[in-house]
């Protein structure tokens, strides 16, 4: 198994980023590498809620549950593709205030089942997070 670790600075304030990862009508903004497909989201976040997003009506969809939230600095979730017979897998958000008032971010995506499932994800992720700098 494998991991993914990624850092960003954001202009934004951690609140903001944070609200990005658990808001459903934010993460359909911006969690999806491909801004050509048509998100929906939904959210409930609280410890042991669910979350589930459709990239593309059905085409890519993945879903998990809350694990830890510590407002505004950590977020934890379970991942899932929903078409995959793959192992869940685990995503940490951590987010740190930056002297200039904005949110350092660093992601961890732990459980990946090789070096080319990690690949793929890391680059999901690097576009993702893009479109959350944008959103944010």
């Amino acid at each position: 198994m494998t991991e993914v670790r990624l850092e960003r600075t954001l202009t934004a304030p951690p609140e903001k980023v944070y609200a990005a990862w658990t808001d459903a009508a934010l993460l359909g903004r911006w969690l999806c590498p491909n801004p050509a497909l048509e998100v929906e989201a939904t959210a409930d976040a609280v410890v042991g809620g669910r979350y589930r997003v459709d990239m593309g009506a059905g085409t890519y969809v993945v879903e998990g549950a809350f694990r830890e939230l510590d407002p505004p600095r950590l977020v934890v979730v379970s991942w899932r593709w929903a078409t995959s017979d793959e192992p869940e897998t685990t995503v940490r958000v951590e987010l740190a205030p930056t002297v200039d008032g904005g949110t350092h971010l660093t992601l961890l995506h732990t459980g990946l089942v090789d070096a080319e499932d990690a690949q793929g994800h890391a680059e999901g992720w690097e576009l993702s997070l893009d479109r959350l700098v944008a959103l944010t």
